[in-house]
């Protein structure tokens, strides 16, 4: 019996010898990898080319702690949320999911929180512009964290600046005391100026528009530039409970007097497509801004920082400069109002390892955040210190610096859990001004019912 039950053990022991042998690839004798995980990524924009070489170093530097599989799926952005939502819904959606940064009030129920042992509030707070931790922080849970952050900014064409003043200075119609169009507009009263010399007209014929803006169909981010109006204008977009739109009523001047502050700003920007005005340089003829700018037939246009990869592909040599957003003539240092529009990477509540996703994007934002802005082109998420921030006055003179130091000074607003269903509003309101030439004050009255109606639903 004793020789029966020794041979039992020696099998056993060989036989458990094999097997955790076979647990990992023979590394020759290095720690073999630790807990299997594997994360799905689903984002928009940025290529496997980008993001795989990130991927890889993470899965390298965390190899003793996890035995890592990371699929990335590169997505159209069309009917990007709704397959998102379907796909968490039947628990096949993605761990880690880009989305942008007005979508999070909707989906923070579908999203796991940062934890705080890899960053707390305050942190979070420290390092990212206000904009960002409005729109992310909400009941004291972190719930998206920004690889960059865009904002509006003025491009305008410099060949076409530069053969206007020299026109405008052979007629002696300007000195050289006069800076109109010899630097960019700082605020609009600037803008307005420089656009009536810009605009070049044939007849009721456009043929060079100062700047495209006035109309929705054919300004990109119209919305986006309504609502910068709105908010430079100290415009109310929502009340205290966020429960009704108010960018349709009247505020109280100092004096005591009610200024429609939201239909002022709707006013403005219709003025550039209103053939009654002064300042009409564009209609729903144009082509869209983009084309029209690399064609020369306008000569400004506002828009967002990701739009240069798409202006040096088309034309490589366009001779162009971009300046910050103008704000308000006389605006004093606090009245000063950028836009952001940005991304963030959330976490998904279909992770099964949740810290670990957090953790690959902490550390994509902590140790690879500069080759991936260098390969996307796209400007840092983080805020700067208030000194470098120039005073109103010397923004334009410091334009290199545009996409940074706007990010102290942009926000964006709470448009409820259908943003997307907001922003239609705001390019019907456009629209009914524009083209079904709508009183100003009935339209945004309209416009603001209808946010109303969204911003009180709940998804189903």
């Amino acid at each position: 019996m004793i020789i029966y039950k020794k041979i039992i053990f020696v099998v056993l022991v060989l036989v458990l010898t094999v097997n955790f042998s076979g647990c990992g690839p023979d590394n020759g004798g290095e720690k073999a990898p630790g807990k299997r995980i594997t994360l799905k990524i689903w984002r928009l924009f940025d290529s496997e080319e980008i993001m795989q070489p990130i991927i890889n170093d993470y899965i390298e530097d965390r190899r003793e702690k996890y035995d890592l599989t990371i699929t990335y799926e590169q997505k159209e952005y069309d009917e990007y949320v709704e397959t998102t939502t379907n796909a968490l819904a039947a628990k096949q959606g993605p761990d880690i999911w880009m989305i942008r940064n007005d979508w999070v009030t909707r989906e923070y129920d579908k999203l796991e929180p940062l934890p705080e042992k890899i960053m707390g509030e305050e942190q979070y707070k420290e390092m990212f512009p206000a904009v960002v931790t409005n729109d992310n922080i909400i009941d004291g849970k972190i719930y998206g964290m920004p690889w960059s952050v865009d904002t509006l900014s003025l491009y305008y064409n410099q060949d076409i600046l530069n053969k206007v003043r020299e026109e405008l200075e052979d007629a002696k119609i300007v000195d050289h005391q006069d800076k109109i169009l010899e630097e960019a507009p700082g605020n609009w009263d600037e803008l307005i100026r420089a656009v009536k010399y810009l605009t070049k007209k044939d007849g009721d014929n456009i043929a060079r528009a100062g700047i495209a803006l006035g109309t929705a169909n054919n300004v990109e981010h119209s919305t986006d530039i309504l609502s910068v109006l709105m908010l430079q204008n100290h415009t109310q977009m929502i009340s205290d409970d966020k429960e009704t739109a108010t960018f349709n009523l009247a505020i109280q001047k100092q004096s005591g007097e009610p200024v429609y502050a939201g239909t002022k700003a709707l006013e403005f920007y219709k003025s550039f497509s209103d053939p009654s005005k002064e300042v009409y340089s564009w209609n729903t003829s144009m082509p869209d801004s983009v084309t029209a700018f690399i064609e020369g037939k306008t000569a400004m246009m506002i828009h967002y920082s990701y739009i240069q990869k798409q202006l040096f592909d088309r034309a490589p040599t366009f001779n162009y400069t971009i300046s910050p957003l103008p704000q308000i003539k006389d605006s004093s240092q606090t009245d000063v109002v950028d836009y952001a529009n940005y991304w963030v990477e959330t976490v998904t509540n279909n992770c099964e390892n949740p810290d670990v996703a957090w953790d690959f994007i902490n550390y994509v934002r902590d140790r690879e955040l500069n080759d991936y802005l260098k390969a996307t082109k796209r400007p840092s998420p983080y805020k700067i210190a208030d000194d470098d921030v120039p005073i109103v006055k010397e923004r334009v003179d410091d334009q290199g610096a545009t996409f940074a130091f706007q990010l102290n000074t942009a926000k964006s607003w709470y448009k409820g859990k259908f943003p997307r269903k907001i922003d239609d509003i705001f390019y019907e309101l456009i629209k009914n001004v524009t083209i079904h030439n709508q009183n100003p004050q009935a339209a945004i009255d309209a416009a603001a019912n209808r946010a109303t109606t969204w911003l009180r639903t709940e998804p189903y």
